[in-house]
């Protein structure tokens, strides 16, 4: 076998780990969305809401934890 394939418990290194917690809230409480730019947050849908005119206005980019990210490199 030539290419590994993820087992059932593991995430592909592109796609994000679907067990985060939110990064302000703590590990109570699950994130729904992930927050990119430098470095990586993670956000339950409460603080993605308070946060995201600021987060986008600096150039984060969001989007909800279970879709892979849309990056535009070149």
């Amino acid at each position: 076998m030539t290419d590994a394939q993820p087992g059932p418990n593991q995430t592909r290194p592109d796609q994000p780990d679907p067990d985060q917690t939110c990064d302000r809230c703590g590990p109570a409480v699950r994130a729904a969305y992930r927050v990119h730019r430098q470095g990586e947050l993670y956000l339950c849908k409460h603080c993605a809401n308070r946060l995201w005119p600021d987060l986008s206005r600096r150039g984060w980019t969001i989007w909800p934890v279970g879709e892979a990210t849309c990056s535009a490199s070149g």
